[in-house]
C-alpha cells in the first residue's frame, strides 16, 4: 500500500500529495520503562497497545503499527534527556510516523517537542503537566521556543502545573493549613510546581515561610527536619519525584514533628512511595494527583479497567487510562480524516481544539494550544502502604473542594 502525506508546496500555501512507499502508519510511544517506577510506564504502554488491538490495528482505511521506546535507564532510575532526544529523532526521521505519544515524566516533553514539531508530528502526552509547554511558564521564550515551526503540535491529557498548584492550595486549606514550607527537588516539574504553589498561597491566606530546593542525592534530611520543626509551620509541601528521596524526607520529617502535615504533588503518587512510608509519616501524608483511583473513573473508564483485568489479570495503574485515551484519540483522528488520515497536519488539526465525550477520562476538550479542560484531581491519603481516596475524594483547581463523586 502507498501511504500518502500532504506537504506544503512553496510559499503559496498550496498543498500537493506525495506518495511515500510504506506498509503502514507508525505511532511511536516514549516511556520510562526502566525507571524506578517502571511498572507505571509499562501499564501505560500495554494500555496503548490494548487500544490499538481493539481497533484491529487499523484506523479508518489505514493499518497502524505501534513502536514502544524506552527513555529511562536502570542506572539512574529515571528518564534520561539523551534518550528522550534519541526517541524523538527516531520518530522524526521515520517518514511513516503519524503521531508520537510521550513523554510520561514531567518536563521531559520539553526535550522532544521541538524535534517532533520540526517534523510536523502530533505529540500527545499522557501525563506531562509542565506549564511552559503550552503557555508562559516563567522561563524566557516559553512556550514559543518549543515550536520552531511556529505551529502548535503538542497536547496533553492531564491538567497543567498551574491547575495542580491551585488544587494543592485548596487541599491545604481544606486541611486548615495556615503556615507552610515549600520544597522542590530541582527538577523542571518540581521547580515549576513549587513556584506556582508559592504564588497562589498568599491569595488563599496561607503563609509560605520558606521555599527550599533539595539535593535529590541527599541521604539524610535530619538537619532539614530539625529546621522545619523549629519554624512553627503547620505543613510542608514537597514538589518533586519519589526518586528524589521523597520517602526518606517524609519519614524523617514525621519523626521530627509528629504533628506536621506532609503534602506531596503527583510526582510522589506511585506505589513505591506509599509502600516506603513509616506508619507515622503515612498517617500525616496528603497527595494531590491527576491519576484518580479506579473507583472514581466514569463508566467508560470502568469498562477499560474491566478489559485490562481480563487481558492482564490485574488492575491497571491509574495513569494507564491516559495512555489508552491518547492512543484512542489519535486513532479516532486518523479515521475521521478519511483519505487524509495519513497527513500529519490533518491529524494535528483533528486533535488540537477537539471535544471528546464519553471517554475513559469523561468529557473533555483540548484547546488549540494543547491544554486539557479537565481540572479535577484526586485528594489522596496513604493507608496500609497504598494511596487511597481521601475525604473528600476529589478536589478541583477551579472550584471548591468536591464533596461528591461527579467523575472527571
Amino acid at each position: 500500500m502507498l501511504v500518502l502525506a500532504l506537504i506544503a508546496s512553496g510559499g503559496s500555501g498550496a498543498r500537493k500529495v506525495v506518495a511515500i512507499p510504506a506498509p503502514a502508519l507508525t505511532i511511536y510511544t516514549s516511556l520510562p520503562l526502566s525507571a524506578q517506577d517502571g511498572s507505571r510506564a509499562q501499564d501505560v504502554a500495554v494500555a496503548e497497545r490494548l487500544a490499538l488491538e481493539q481497533t484491529g490495528g487499523r484506523a479508518g482505511q489505514f493499518r497502524v503499527v505501534l513502536v514502544t521506546l524506552n527513555d529511562a535507564t536502570a542506572q539512574s532510575g529515571t528518564w534520561d534527556p539523551g534518550l528522550a532526544e534519541l526517541n524523538a529523532r527516531r520518530a522524526a526521521d521515520d517518514p511513516t510516523t503519524i503521531a508520537y505519544l510521550g513523554e510520561l515524566a514531567g518536563g521531559a516533553s520539553a526535550i522532544s517537542v521541538p524535534i517532533t514539531n520540526q517534523a510536523g508530528i502530533l505529540q500527545l502526552s499522557p501525563a506531562d503537566s509542565f506549564t511552559g509547554l503550552t503557555r508562559d511558564g516563567g522561563s524566557p521564550g516559553e512556550p514559543q521556543r518549543y515550536y520552531p515551526t511556529g505551529q502548535r503540535t503538542f497536547g496533553r491529557l492531564v491538567a497543567s502545573d498551574d491547575a495542580q498548584a491551585a488544587a494543592m492550595i485548596r487541599y491545604m486549606r481544606a486541611e486548615r493549613v495556615r503556615r507552610v514550607l515549600v520544597l522542590d527537588d530541582q527538577g523542571s516539574e518540581g521547580q515549576s510546581l513549587a513556584l506556582r504553589i508559592v504564588r497562589r498561597a498568599g491569595s488563599r491566606a496561607i503563609t509560605v515561610v520558606d521555599l527550599r530546593a533539595l539535593d535529590p542525592r541527599t541521604t539524610d534530611f535530619s538537619s532539614l527536619a530539625a529546621d522545619v520543626s523549629r519554624s512553627g509551620v503547620d505543613a510542608i509541601c514537597f514538589a518533586g519525584a519519589t526518586s528524589s528521596g521523597a520517602p526518606l524526607l517524609f519519614n524523617q520529617l514525621a519523626a521530627s514533628d509528629p504533628a506536621l502535615k506532609l503534602f506531596g504533588t503527583s510526582g510522589v503518587d506511585d506505589p513505591g512511595f506509599a509502600a516506603s512510608l513509616d506508619p507515622l509519616a503515612a498517617a500525616r501524608t496528603f497527595i494531590v494527583s491527576a491519576a484518580l483511583p479506579i473507583a472514581l473513573w466514569p463508566a467508560a473508564g470502568q469498562s477499560f479497567a474491566a478489559a485490562f483485568r481480563r487481558r492482564f489479570g490485574r488492575d491497571p495503574d491509574p495513569y494507564a487510562r491516559y495512555g489508552y485515551e491518547a492512543m484512542r484519540l489519535v486513532l479516532k483522528a486518523i479515521a475521521e480524516a478519511g483519505p487524509l488520515g495519513n497527513g500529519r497536519a490533518a491529524v494535528v488539526g483533528a486533535v488540537l481544539g477537539s471535544r471528546q465525550r464519553g471517554t475513559v477520562l469523561g468529557d473533555y476538550a483540548l484547546s488549540p494550544t494543547g491544554d486539557v479542560s479537565a481540572t479535577q484531581f484526586a485528594a489522596l491519603r496513604v493507608r496500609a502502604g497504598v494511596s487511597v481516596a481521601g475525604r473528600p475524594p476529589l478536589i478541583s483547581s477551579s472550584a471548591r473542594v468536591q464533596r461528591r463523586i461527579s467523575g472527571p
